[in-house]
């Protein structure tokens, strides 16, 4: 007989708890429950508490789960509980193929049965492993089944979330705008509440959040990670919420705010490291790369690596043999890269693109450098600006200074500081700038950059690893006052706006 709790059975006390978000009682009262009656339902329902509540058993209940579902002959509770096991495998145990392999136990075990909602979510999340693997052509097959399903059976948690891949799907296509339409749309409705589920209300602003990341827009992200904190906290879902700020920091590195970035990549790192350990490679990998751009390259190395099978990894790594000079390096890697993002990924595949192009023009592989560049050229042709146009331009800057082009290569860097600058994005138009005096003849340091005192250039190291004033006051005993005078003049100096912007443009002129 089933534990009684009060008038209630242990079950339907949990099940109550589960539907309330009260995690941490449902597991209670479900464990409790599932001693007397270790049935499908009660396993399941048991598993899914643990998932709210990140227990390392999370696994094993489910397991129990399925095996008692598949003896019990419910090929529809099977099917749900497998799904579960396969994001389970991958956010727990980082294990891919054995997640893969759930998710054909959960094909099998609804094969020949009548369409049902566990259809529909077998779907999703088929789409979703295509979109982590750069498998946009599966991605958009499986998002339209699920979408299909969820109209058919008026599932709005189905229809909805399989919308929102589609957007994704659209704007790594190159189709920016009508990606986004679609992505803020399914976002507003999961956080108006027409997504009952409070995980895949998450993932919807997820995927909007992740797609901000891939076109770097700062303002968008940071609207959408304000509205998912407050779902996350409500729900208690601190791990998406963790993955989906990691993004965020990423746009807010290409922004220049690099302490605010640091920030929210440490948090995390330790929340993610806890609680779901596969995971961290996404906030190792960005943390990298804020390392490399402040000049850090032996912990930017050892972050890439501790991040490694990230596909960004591969790039930061690629991005600091280009920084040292060593530009065969950088190509391999961005060709290694681009081998895992077919040409139809438009978006996903212009970072690996960006990092070839300036890597065959340090080569003086002028020829080499035309392809990328063309793609990069018809990536950004339907947008009206923003950092990727910039970052094209800048690109393309390159190569023409390469070929010996310098009227080419400094109308182009001037286009690039252009938009970089109207898309806020200092570091880029630092290092843009550089460029572009490289561009005009000036090959030696210009001599306002050049008065820069010993004291500014020991302020200026220290903006680099993202200090504020007062850090650094502390640093050089020195009032605060004092270092906001000198890091006005740096700015002076070196003719830029921000802090992110000195330091790229004193990076590429060799004086940090």
């Amino acid at each position: 007989m089933a534990a009684e709790v009060g008038d209630r059975t242990a079950y339907d006390a949990g099940r109550a708890a589960l539907d309330a978000r009260r995690w941490h009682e449902a597991a209670d009262l479900l464990d409790a429950a599932a001693v007397e009656d270790p049935s499908g339902a009660v396993l399941e329902a048991l598993g899914t508490a643990c998932f709210w509540t990140d227990r390392p058993d999370t696994i094993a209940v489910r397991e129990r789960a399925y095996n008692a579902y598949r003896a019990a002959r419910d090929p529809y509770g099977a099917a749900r509980v497998a799904t579960a096991l396969a994001w389970d495998h991958l956010t727990f145990r980082g294990e891919e193929s054995v997640a893969r392999g759930w998710l054909r136990l959960a094909a099998r075990s609804l094969d020949g049965q009548p369409v049902s909602a566990e259809h529909g979510h077998l779907a999703l999340w088929e789409a979703d492993f295509a979109l982590d693997g750069a498998d946009l052509v599966t991605a958009d097959e499986q998002a339209t089944r699920a979408a299909a399903i969820g109209r058919t059976l008026e599932d709005n948690d189905i229809e909805l979330l399989a919308l929102a891949q589609q957007g994704l799907v659209r704007l790594l296509r190159g189709e920016v705008d009508a990606g986004m339409q679609l992505l803020e749309a399914t976002a507003v409705a999961a956080t108006a509440g027409e997504i009952a589920d409070p995980a895949y209300a998450g993932y919807a602003c997820c995927y909007l959040i992740t797609a901000c990341h891939e076109v770097r827009d700062v303002g968008r992200a940071g609207e959408w990670c304000a509205k998912l904190d407050e779902h996350c906290e409500r729900a208690g879902f601190h791990a998406l919420q963790q993955v989906c700020r990691t993004e965020y920091a990423g746009v807010l590195v290409e922004q220049g705010e690099w302490e605010r970035a640091e920030q929210e990549m440490l948090t995390a790192v330790d929340v993610l490291a806890d609680k779901r350990p596969p995971m961290v490679a996404g906030p190792l990998v960005r943390l990298g790369e804020l390392r490399r751009r402040q000049g850090r390259m032996e912990e930017a190395t050892e972050l890439f690596a501790r991040g490694e099978g990230h596909a960004l990894s591969v790039l930061g790594l690629g991005a600091i043999a280009l920084d040292e000079g060593r530009p065969d390096e950088a190509q391999h890697a961005a060709e290694r890269y681009l081998r895992q993002h077919a040409p139809g990924d438009r978006i996903g595949r212009f970072r690996g693109l960006e990092l070839l192009v300036h890597a065959s023009a340090a080569a003086g592989d002028v020829s080499g450098a035309q392809a990328p560049l063309q793609e990069l050229r018809e990536t950004v042709a339907t947008l009206r600006g923003g950092t990727m146009v910039a970052a094209a331009h800048h690109a393309e800057a390159a190569v023409l200074l390469a070929a010996g082009d310098r009227a080419g290569a400094r109308r182009a860097a001037e286009d690039a500081v252009s938009h970089y600058e109207r898309a806020g994005a200092a570091f880029g138009a630092g290092q843009a700038q550089a460029l572009l005096q490289r561009a005009t003849g000036e090959t030696d340091v210009p001599a306002s950059e050049r008065l820069i005192t010993p004291r500014e250039a020991d302020v200026l190291r220290l903006v680099a690893e993202g200090l504020s004033n007062a850090a650094i006051a502390e640093r050089l005993h020195l009032s605060e006052h004092t270092v906001h005078r000198h890091v006005a003049n740096v700015l002076t100096k070196l003719d830029v706006a921000t802090r992110a912007a000195a330091v790229a443009k004193a990076a590429g002129h060799g004086l940090l």
